[in-house]
């Protein structure tokens, strides 16, 4: 099987629904039809079409001749030779247009794990939400402790053991998602690299 085939299988039947109307919600099949994924592979079916397309205008050259035994077979017509080379440089250049394409859809598979942009995107808010909320609530208890200990220099109140857990926790969650965050923004933005080349 086509390793490149589920991708563009989920590509055209978007693509379908989105056509057809037939997304759950307005909002849903606006950020679907945006894939950029579903550009990727229009390329990719859009090069595959024009060497199609490129292979059946060299048919059109040919015509019945013979060979050195007499047998007769397909041979190109004499006065089409320039022709023709044109269209096999065509065909060399779409063939490595569709190589290329390919290999930018095999680095997106293996980017996103599979996932769909939007998929990353909310992995990416999922941890940025979560360091964030490590350090709200550090944040919180500070002030608690400090509301609660008017006279208490800010260096006790980081000694107390509610916000001495809340800090640490912070720092845990730092340096437990914080790497996470930065490979998934590293995969986020090879993947719009990517894309910008099909936009």
């Amino acid at each position: 099987m086509n390793p490149l085939e589920p991708f563009l299988v989920f590509c055209d039947e978007t693509c379908a629904l989105v056509a057809k109307n037939e997304m759950p919600s307005e909002v849903y099949r606006v950020a679907i039809s945006q894939e950029p994924n579903v550009a990727v592979a229009a390329a990719y079916r859009e090069a595959l079409a024009s060497l199609a397309e490129q292979r059946a205008r060299t048919l059109s050259y040919m015509v019945p001749g013979k060979d050195s035994r007499g047998r007769w077979m397909p041979v190109y017509d004499e006065g089409s030779t320039d022709e023709v080379a044109g269209l096999a440089g065509e065909i060399d250049a779409t063939k490595d247009k569709i190589k290329s394409i390919a290999n930018d859809i095999i680095e997106v598979i293996e980017l996103s794990g599979g996932m769909e942009s939007r998929h990353l995107f909310v992995k990416r808010s999922e941890l940025r939400d979560r360091i964030k909320a490590a350090s709200d609530h550090a944040a919180n208890e500070a002030q608690k402790a400090l509301r609660q200990n008017p006279g208490m220099a800010l260096a006790q109140v980081q000694e107390l053991p509610d916000v001495k857990s809340a800090y640490e926790a912070m720092e845990t969650a730092k340096v437990e998602l914080e790497p996470m965050l930065a490979v998934l923004l590293e995969k986020v933005e090879k993947r719009r690299a990517i894309y910008e080349k099909y936009e």
